[in-house]
């Protein structure tokens, strides 16, 4: 698990377009893929301040004094005699307020411990957040209904949840590889508000830009027999909870019930109720 460049910039204009921000969780420590240049890189890209001879000088103050203070803490990882920063630093310059992380062990630091094969990670919090980020670790986990309903339960009204899923070419590298279409029937069937889907191409480096394309059900249908190269390809999917957010509703494909007369009206119900911004 881990979080590079491409999807900090990524989870960074999520969050500057829909107010995300307060309390992150995220599921699994992560690990941060972002050294001090690939840092002011991203500052800069996001017109959070300038960089000169003497460091970085902030536009907002309170972005400033929190960096400056985990700055100061020395939050950061070191791998293969690289220096990166750490997740409490990445999600601060992110604009949120406090950072934590579950898992189901303490190996890697995680402030929260819960199998999330099991219900009850909220219970195990303690308490609610206002964003949950997934990145990359609902396909080890082998019961998914379950890791749904903790992210359901482990979320604020009004929140969000990010995943960033496998979707092609990881063969082994988890239990599940994720199609868009699971992210995107699931969420519109239990009735959440979807604020972005997109799938990627990737590789393996970290200073290879990420190629993002827009996804809604259908788009995808000229590749999906045999059709995408032997890059690497996930899924970044954004949606919000709503009052009226459920987990426990079962969807069906989008592929097979868009055939279906008689589900026509139920549909689109779904579908609008699914992109609905009012609370």
């Amino acid at each position: 698990m881990g979080i590079g460049f491409w999807a900090s910039e990524y989870m960074a204009r999520a969050a500057e377009e829909f107010g995300i921000g307060g309390s992150v969780l995220t599921l699994g420590r992560q690990d941060i893929w972002i050294d001090d240049r690939q840092c002011e890189q991203l500052i800069t890209t996001m017109n959070w301040g300038a960089v000169n001879d003497r460091g970085v000088a902030f536009h907002d103050d309170s972005r400033a004094s929190k960096f400056k203070e985990l700055r100061e803490k020395g939050l950061a990882r070191r791998s293969n005699d690289s220096l990166y920063i750490s997740d409490h630093l990445l999600f601060a310059l992110l604009g949120f307020a406090s950072c934590d992380s579950a898992d189901i062990d303490s190996f890697e630091g995680a402030t929260i411990i819960h199998d999330f094969n099991h219900p009850g990670l909220a219970a195990a919090a303690g308490k609610q957040f206002d964003f949950i980020f997934d990145g990359g670790t609902i396909e080890h986990v082998f019961h998914v209904p379950n890791m749904m309903r903790n992210i359901y339960d482990t979320l604020k009204v009004g929140g969000f949840v990010m995943h960033a899923a496998p979707s092609n070419n990881h063969c082994d590298h988890g239990f599940y590889q994720f199609s868009p279409t699971f992210f995107y029937d699931w969420y519109a069937a239990n009735g959440w508000s979807i604020k972005r889907a997109d799938f990627f191409k990737y590789a393996v480096s970290h200073d290879v830009p990420w190629e993002f394309t827009a996804y809604v059900p259908g788009s995808l249908d000229l590749v999906s027999f045999g059709g995408l190269d032997s890059a690497l390809y996930g899924t970044m999917f954004c949606a919000q909870k709503t009052s009226v957010s459920t987990w426990d509703r079962i969807p069906q494909q989008h592929f097979y019930s868009k055939s279906w007369p008689n589900a026509a009206g139920a549909r689109d119900n779904v579908a609008s109720g699914a992109n609905d911004d009012n609370q």
